[in-house]
């Protein structure tokens, strides 16, 4: 790649300062016919140089996060996803009459006492446990998706240049880019049904927390029981396509 268009692909970059100042300076001197004899060191290649490091960095840190959250997080996701199947599946199958030990089955799985509870005041605590729940599942994932996206822009910007860096040539060769592409469209589904489950949640869990009646709380529980069936399947998907963004 010649150095004017290195310069103008690179802006907009998360350069350093000092790199930044140096590119402008650098296109100013080509923009007024400046040129280098062959003893003296071209700034362009400072420069190209410069960028490449930048860049390599930021793919080198980036991967690095993204492995760290898959470690430390991976099973809290898929145990939460884990627990929103069940809730769904448990609820949907129970009758009126059951609704009580649907309750105290599903309170078990969450790690919830809700002995002390009305029915409606268990149905209540699940349904804020189980919000709680989505919401530390879409914070992870997030996170997640951000620092794929960071790679992904990072690699497309790398493969314009000319790389020696081995480790960084690996994490190149290591990353599924398709896989990115439809990890973020995930994503972007999961950002219109989780704002709409979350205030069903909250709305469910101030409407039954005094109700005794057991059809009136069936019925209000069936209200969301298809959007979170449909929340954590999204999730599973999205997840099953970030574990699959690395081939090896």
């Amino acid at each position: 790649m010649d150095h004017i268009s290195m310069i103008s692909i690179s802006v907009g970059l998360n350069l350093s300062s000092d790199a930044l100042h140096s590119l402008q300076w650098l296109q100013q001197q080509t923009d007024m016919g400046s040129s280098w004899s062959s003893g003296e060191e071209n700034p362009a290649d400072t420069i190209y140089q410069e960028i490449i490091e930048d860049l390599c960095d930021k793919l080198r840190h980036s991967n690095k996060e993204l492995n760290s959250e898959l470690k430390r997080n991976l099973q809290t996701i898929t145990g939460e996803i884990k627990k929103m199947h069940y809730i769904t599946g448990e609820l949907e199958k129970t009758t009126v009459g059951r609704l009580g030990e649907s309750a105290e089955r599903i309170a078990a799985v969450l790690c919830l006492d809700s002995a002390q509870f009305t029915l409606g005041g268990s149905f209540a605590l699940i349904a804020k446990k189980a919000a709680a729940g989505v919401k530390s599942a879409e914070s992870n994932i997030t996170t997640m998706v951000c620092h794929l996206t960071v790679i992904y822009n990072t690699i497309k910007e790398l493969q314009l240049y000319s790389v020696q860096d081995e480790e960084i040539l690996n994490i190149m060769r290591s990353v599924n880019m398709e896989r990115i592409v439809k990890a973020v469209k995930l994503h972007e589904q999961l950002k219109v049904t989780t704002p709409t489950l979350l205030p069903a949640l909250d709305d469910y869990s101030i409407n039954v927390r005094n109700e005794r009646n057991a059809e009136t709380i069936k019925s209000k529980t069936l209200t969301w029981i298809p959007l979170m069936s449909k929340t954590a399947a999204q999730f599973q998907k999205t997840l099953n396509e970030i574990k699959h963004t690395k081939k090896n």
